[in-house]
């Protein structure tokens, strides 16, 4: 005979035939799916039963139901929980991006110095420069440790610029057929390798990551 079943999910009512009894149905309004009990919750006169069908009717596993679609809130819980594995995993700091800040706390404490001597000659408008050169590094430095890809493309620009200045004093040192002396010659190459470097560390796919803010 049938029974009278709610659906948890949406409270609308079925009846279906107690050869059903334990045995399961999904919802046709929310898909949710009904466990139909073995005692008989209410039994009707009527022989037929909201699935029209009078026979026995074999009721599909679980598993062979047709899987519901997950909710948009579902989709966007999901989406976050990958955003987090994936930021998770690139919180580590690449090697290039620890090898470039090291060579800038170099450049800091270089240029600190330079600043100490043109002071003391009084070479105030140099000094200016230097100091100047100093912030845009320090604040190159917090951008970069901070994940800004703002400060990582300022400081390939900086490191390009560096480059360029290798090639002129390059230039400048070993043209017209002079004969460079140390001093130049040790500018050149340390400008020329530090600036390269740096150009590429900035511009590797692992530091491209990291920096993402």
């Amino acid at each position: 005979m049938p029974i009278t079943l709610e659906c948890p999910g949406c409270r609308k009512s079925y009846r279906v035939q107690d050869t059903h009894a334990g045995k399961k149905i999904r919802c046709k309004s929310c898909e949710t799916i009904i466990h139909i009990p073995y005692e008989e919750v209410e039994v009707l006169d009527e022989e037929e039963d909201d699935w029209g069908d009078d026979e026995p009717w074999n009721a599909p596993s679980e598993s062979s139901l047709p899987k519901r679609r997950p909710s948009a809130s579902q989709r966007r819980a999901k989406s976050k929980r990958s955003s987090r594995k994936r930021s998770s995993a690139s919180d580590s700091m690449p090697e290039g991006l620890i090898v470039v800040l090291v060579m800038l706390g170099v450049f800091i404490a270089l240029s600190g110095l330079i600043l100490i001597g043109e002071v003391a000659r009084g070479q105030m408008g140099k000094a200016g420069v230097t100091g100047f050169r100093i912030a845009i590094e320090v604040a190159l430095i917090l951008g970069l440790v901070n994940r800004s890809n703002i400060a990582r493309q300022i400081g390939v620009g900086l490191f390009l610029l560096s480059f360029l200045g290798s090639l002129v004093i390059g230039s400048l040192a070993f043209g017209e057929g002079e004969k460079a002396g140390p001093t130049s010659i040790i500018i050149f190459i340390a400008l020329f390798v530090v600036s390269l470097t740096g150009m590429v560390l900035l511009n590797s796919r692992a530091v491209a990551d990291y920096c993402t803010e």
